[in-house]
């Protein structure tokens, strides 16, 4: 009975001795490899909205549901550029580009190996992106121009006819911010020199928000050349109305040059100055109407910093 329960002391105490042992050896690098904060601007192409898709958009407009076929020409208005005749205009556009983005993130490491020299690295990114701030337009008009008065020179006695302008115009413009979660993969070349690219691909899934469109009813009368108190313009009508959020997505590749700011400083070695560009195919859904696909371009500045 001694023997055995010196045995299983003897067992037991080398169990602490083994494991300690392994742990000893190399450790795996963590999982969360760096962080990454950028900045820059996000395009996408323009588009047209007619004005159906306005009278879905804002259902309760007063100014839009009236009957605009005086403004909108008989072949029902050109939407994306204007024609004119001499006493008729029509001209109604659309228009939905970005401006300011940002990105924040952080990357994990899918390899998790400790290398020298030169190799790829894979890295898993998430985060979340801000696309800047998406805006629509659209306008229609006529003007009609007549005689205002004449004038009879005293030296030659020649007359001259002053026309007047009257024109009417209904704008409508909105506008909206967009935000979205950002995963994406990426295949980065590291080498002994401060410089290094990388490519990869990834997705954007978010929504818009804080939605609003403003709609303007204006009519003006001015004598062409000859300022008087004739000359004058009114606002009949100005509405304010909100926009609901609507989804909002991408698919994207990117390409991105990388510069490591030291070599031998622990701290200036840990942080990098990278562009990123990302070609992209979007998604933009509006209530009550169809959603739009359209190509989009973001470019970001941004900060890498390691944080193994």
């Amino acid at each position: 009975m001694r023997h055995t329960i010196t045995l299983f002391l003897s067992a037991a105490a080398l169990v602490p001795s083994s494991s300690f042992a392994q742990g000893s050896g190399p450790e795996r690098p963590a999982l969360i490899a760096e962080g990454e904060l950028a900045f820059g601007t996000f395009v996408q192409r323009e588009s047209t909205l007619d004005l159906a898709d306005w009278h879905a958009l804002l259902p309760n407009s007063m100014v839009l549901s009236s009957d605009l076929s005086r403004l909108t020409g008989p072949n029902g208005g050109y939407y994306g550029g204007g024609w004119y005749d001499p006493v008729y205009r029509s001209n109604g556009y659309g228009y939905s580009a970005g401006s300011g983005s940002g990105y924040a993130g952080v990357a994990l490491d899918l390899d998790r190996r400790v290398r020298e020299g030169s190799h790829f690295e894979q890295r898993l990114r998430f985060g979340i992106s801000t696309l800047g701030t998406e805006s629509m337009y659209g306008s229609w008009g006529r003007s009609l121009s007549g005689p205002f008065d004449t004038l009879v020179s005293q030296t030659t006695g020649d007359t001259y006819v002053l026309d007047t302008v009257w024109s009417e115009q209904v704008r409508a413009s909105a506008s909206r911010s967009r935000i979205a979660l950002d995963a994406s993969f990426l295949l980065r070349r590291v080498s002994a020199s401060r410089w290094s690219w990388y490519v990869g691909a990834g997705v954007l899934v978010g929504t818009s928000y804080n939605g609003r469109a403003d709609v303007l009813h204006t009519v003006e009368h001015r004598a062409q050349g000859y300022y008087t108190q004739d000359n004058w313009s009114a606002t009949l009508a100005r509405e304010s109305h909100r926009i609901g959020s609507a989804f909002f997505g991408a698919g994207h590749v990117l390409a991105g040059l990388d510069f490591k700011l030291g070599r031998t400083s622990p701290f200036w070695s840990s942080l990098h100055l990278f562009y990123e560009v990302r070609p992209m195919l979007t998604v933009s859904g509006y209530p009550g109407i169809s959603s739009v696909v359209a190509p989009g371009m973001q470019h970001l500045f941004g900060l890498r910093f390691d944080m193994r």
